[in-house]
């Protein structure tokens, strides 16, 4: 499994479970009333503006250009080179469907076509007319859906790539063009609607070891990181509306090894809108409590006991606004043999109430959202 698709997951398995935490009477926190009120508007759908991400004008207008024919290719049919298919790929953190190419990709190299600006033209017959330019840039001029005129111009700064050379489940082999560097935006009647800044290492298998990227989709704003060391890696995403902040996550941990299939310590959090859930989890302790309960070495005698324990070596705490709301406790309910595990609030004066009511709507939405990111950024 690749690195950052583990550190996906990871992500995914920290919201779902709400983390089971201890309390930390330290923190400042809001009444149980307060807590409640905020809790129960938590009533949001991340697939509302996933979808309009998806759908937006810019996205639209790059839709239309990957349909064209490709300005690089010359005369050659269904031939596109790597840039605009790269640039179409990381715009967005969601990829809703993946469907197989029908075209031939080949590799891009921006020195070649730098200088120009590649006018769309369907005199005498559909093609891009190269036009010298005195900038080391690339524009492509071109008409957006219902236009009669060259509406759209994107504009490449910059783009480098690499060839990493892949074999498929049927032993053929085959290879891809990985971005190392995007630069790029569009403007639609000179009113800027997209913006991409990418920054990426790849490793041989065409992993990941370091990315960065920022993409301007008007009226969103998509930001990301994943830094991979020996034995170390984190991840980031964050998703504004405007100037709002709709989502967030992030996980980071340590490792036994490089392979990253043993965690040491994990650490993360995941936001939707103004709720926030955050989490450090000793791995390696907890290890140790069920590797004494598998050996008959424990030493805890009862399940509060046990419950006790595993709490010692995690901390999480649920935020509103910045201010705790609740603790998350896991409880054990030894008389019910279907759902003995219980997650609860526990709010500032000590009362319980069961979690899952509250977040069942949150988890959907931060569901939702790490899956696409797999399908992006975790699977080439």
């Amino acid at each position: 499994m690749k690195n950052m698709k583990k550190l996906i997951a990871m992500m995914l398995m920290m919201a779902s479970v709400f983390f089971i935490a201890c309390e930390d009477d330290g923190e400042s926190t809001l009444s149980p009333e307060q807590a409640k009120t905020e809790l129960n508007n938590l009533e949001t759908d991340m697939s509302g503006y996933l979808e309009e991400m998806v759908n937006s004008k810019g996205m639209e207008a790059i839709e239309v250009l990957m349909a064209m024919p490709d300005p690089f290719a010359g005369a050659k049919a269904n031939v596109k080179t790597s840039v605009i298919p790269n640039i179409h790929k990381f715009l967005l953190p969601v990829n809703p469907e993946k469907t197989k190419s029908v075209y031939e990709g080949v590799g891009f190299d921006f020195d070649t076509y730098k200088g120009y600006k590649y006018v769309y033209t369907t005199t005498p017959y559909e093609y891009f007319d190269p036009q010298p330019i005195d900038e080391d840039i690339i524009i492509i001029e071109f008409p957006t859906e219902g236009s009669t005129t060259n509406d759209a111009a994107l504009t490449i700064h910059n783009y480098e790539e690499e060839v990493i050379n892949e074999v498929d489940e049927w032993g053929y082999q085959y290879s891809d063009y990985y971005p190392t560097a995007i630069l790029a935006d569009l403007y639609i009647n000179e009113i800027k609607i997209v913006e991409i800044d990418l920054d990426a290492e790849w490793d041989t298998s065409g992993e990941p070891s370091s990315f960065d990227i920022s993409v301007y989709l008007t009226p969103f704003t998509f930001s990301g990181s994943f830094d991979h060391t020996a034995t170390a890696a984190s991840i980031d995403f964050d998703i504004k509306y405007n100037t709002e902040q709709i989502f967030a996550a992030g996980v980071n941990a340590t490792f036994e090894s490089s392979e990253l299939d043993e965690p040491l310590t994990v650490g993360g959090y995941v936001q939707l809108l103004n709720v926030k859930v955050e989490a450090t989890v000793d791995v390696q302790g907890i290890d140790a409590i069920f590797t004494a309960l598998e050996n008959q070495t424990s030493p805890y005698t009862t399940i509060d006991e046990l419950a006790a324990a595993i709490n010692d070596e995690i901390d999480a705490v649920v935020l509103v606004d910045g201010v705790k709301a609740a603790d998350i406790e896991i409880l054990y309910d030894e008389t019910n043999a279907e759902e003995p595990v219980t997650i609860v609030f526990v709010f500032s004066d000590g009362t319980t109430e069961p979690a899952l009511p509250y977040f069942e709507g949150f988890v959907t939405d931060i569901e939702d959202f790490f899956y696409f990111l797999d399908d992006v950024y975790g699977d080439w």
